[in-house]
This record gives structure tokens, sequence and C-alpha cells, in this order.
């Protein structure tokens, strides 16, 4: 009796797991990367590149935009500095370097902004959120019931 339900119970779980796999084959996340610009600083020595990855499974698609720095001289010598969803083009943040190692990076909307770093080796970045951000910010979260983690997008701005 035992060893039969111990046999049954085996073979259910070994026929779910395959029906898994294979539903998680076909509906599973599929993701694209794509560079999308590129802005070399004005010595040469990095380079900022924007790109987007587009995911999409049966049930959820999302587009993150982020931002990386890379050498120019060694590109082992690369970091991500952040991401922000971004379904449209005038969601995207806009890189410009400002000096030789100061890259600024213009941000439309703070809600879902993930900073990674606010400097890498020499170069420092410079966020900059858009000024009509904080009351969106506001309406955003009022209408979700949950408070501001992060008013104003004051945390964006600590970047020295």
């Amino acid at each position: 009796m035992v060893r039969r339900i111990t046999r049954n119970c085996s073979v259910a779980a070994l026929v779910l797991g395959g029906v898994y796999a294979c539903a998680y084959a076909v509906l599973g996340d599929r993701c694209r990367l794509t560079d999308l610009t590129e802005a070399v600083s004005p010595d040469g020595a990095w380079k900022a590149v924007e790109d987007e990855r587009f995911c999409e499974s049966a049930f959820l698609t999302h587009i993150v935009t982020g931002v990386r720095l890379v050498s120019t001289r060694d590109p082992a010598r690369s970091a991500y500095i952040l991401g922000t969803p971004a379904a449209a083009d005038d969601e995207r943040p806009d890189v410009d370097w400002t000096a030789a190692r100061t890259l600024q990076v213009n941000i439309r909307s703070s809600i879902g902004l993930k900073v990674l770093t606010c400097q890498i080796d020499d170069v420092r970045i410079d966020i900059r959120v858009a000024p009509s951000d904080a009351t969106n910010r506001a309406v955003w979260y009022r209408q979700t019931g949950r408070p501001d983690p992060d008013p104003g997008g004051v945390r964006a701005r600590q970047c020295p």
C-alpha cells in the first residue's frame, strides 16, 4: 500500500515537472537587448551606452532602458549606472558628457528608477530628474495608496 502511494506520487511529480518544464519553454520570458545610443567622452576614454531590454512572455511584457559606462581602453571595466522603465522613446534617459569626467543623465521620471552607482573610477555621474516629476510622483503614489519611497526624486539627485 505504502509502495503504491509512493510510486504514484513519484510518477505524478515527474509528469507535473515535465508539464511545467514544457510550459515554461513555450511561455517563459524571452528578452532582447538592443543598444540604442552611444556617447563618447571628450577625452575618448569612456563611452556611455544606452540600451533597451525588451522582455515578453505569455502574460507580461516590459521594457527597461539602462545606461552603462564602458572604458574604451579596457572594455572589461564597465558597469551599469541606472535602469528605468521606458515604454516610449520620450521616456528614455538622455546622456551627455558635460566635461571629460562628468556624465550627465537626464531622466523624465524617477518612478521605478534604479540608480546603481554615482561614480566609476574617476567618472562622476550627475543624474537630473525632470522638475515636473515631483507632482507626477505624488499623484501616482496617492493612487496606489502607498507612501512615496523617494519623495520628489531626492535620492536620485544624491549623486555628487
